[in-house]
């Protein structure tokens, strides 16, 4: 951006109080302009006074500094396209840095409907590597890749399905701001990065008939769904978008389960140290008196 590419030095001279203000600040910008010549500096830059009095010897000194000014306006409130990507950023961080699905990855106990009646575990954790590997929407080539089970179906409604990978469905826009929403703390201001471990954490639901009933399905689909040569339907992104996030909820449950689990034995495990320092000192203190008694 800068147009002068051999900068040359300049020093400027010590201007008193009794220099004329619109000289000095005219050398000042031209010294300036020697080093800086660009369009952000014709239309950001400027100078700024300052002016120095020692009390000691009585000497004053005038310079003209440059500086940068850059307003920009924020928004009061994020947009809708605004959250939905936050919230996809939050859920692949916990993707890649939390859960970090592999082959031999356990699944979990997931709530909810299935994306297609021959949906089961093994689309289920299929769906989270193909997320990983190619990004999130990006429903295309994780189907067709060999590397997962999808690509041995058939699929009869592969050439209507549109995806826009660059953007964000907007069937999914709507199911996004609704968890978004769910994550403001009382004050109504959005919590950090920092604190979005707490924002997915989901308290140990009760399983409703309808919900084993679902569970179960996906676990015997294996049993029903036996002829892969049978075209079925492959199901939209916003069917698959939402099975995500209850694949992801069930592993930060299980997390924040398995958290609580170890907090509780490390507490109990203070205690009974703290318990048996306590005993310790008390025996010493009496085996110290007995020995006092006995002289």
């Amino acid at each position: 951006v800068n147009r002068i590419v051999n900068k040359p030095y300049i020093e400027l001279p010590e201007y008193d109080d009794t220099a004329d203000n619109e000289l000095v600040a005219s050398e000042s910008w031209n010294a300036h302009k020697a080093r800086n010549e660009s369009i952000i500096v014709d239309e950001f830059h400027g100078l700024y006074r300052s002016r120095m009095h020692c009390r000691s010897c009585g000497h004053t000194s005038i310079k003209f500094d440059p500086y940068m000014s850059l307003t920009v306006e924020l928004p009061r409130a994020p947009t809708e396209l605004g959250k939905t990507l936050l919230s996809r950023l939050q859920m692949m961080y916990f993707l890649r840095e939390k859960i970090k699905p592999t082959r031999s990855t356990e699944m979990p106990t997931v709530l909810g409907n299935l994306p297609a009646h021959w949906w089961g575990e093994n689309e289920d954790k299929d769906i989270l590597l193909g997320v990983l590997k190619y990004g999130y929407g990006k429903y295309d080539p994780i189907r067709t890749d060999e590397e997962y089970c999808f690509h041995q179906r058939k699929y009869s409604n592969v050439a209507q399905l549109q995806y826009l990978e660059d953007v964000v469905p907007s069937s999914e826009v709507k199911e996004d701001i609704e968890e978004m929403d769910e994550t403001e703390d009382i004050e109504g201001e959005r919590k950090t990065f920092e604190n979005i471990e707490e924002d997915l954490k989901v308290s140990e639901p009760s399983l409703s008939q309808d919900d084993k009933v679902v569970i179960e399905e996906s676990k015997n689909t294996d049993q029903t769904e036996k002829d892969l040569s049978i075209p079925v339907v492959w199901p939209s992104a916003g069917d698959i978008g939402k099975r995500i996030r209850s694949i992801v909820s069930a592993f930060m449950r299980n997390l924040s389960t398995k958290a609580s689990r170890a907090a509780k034995v490390e507490l109990k495990r203070q205690q009974q140290e703290e318990r048996s320092r306590m005993k310790s000192e008390k025996d010493g203190k009496r085996n110290g008196l007995t020995r006092k008694e006995k002289q």
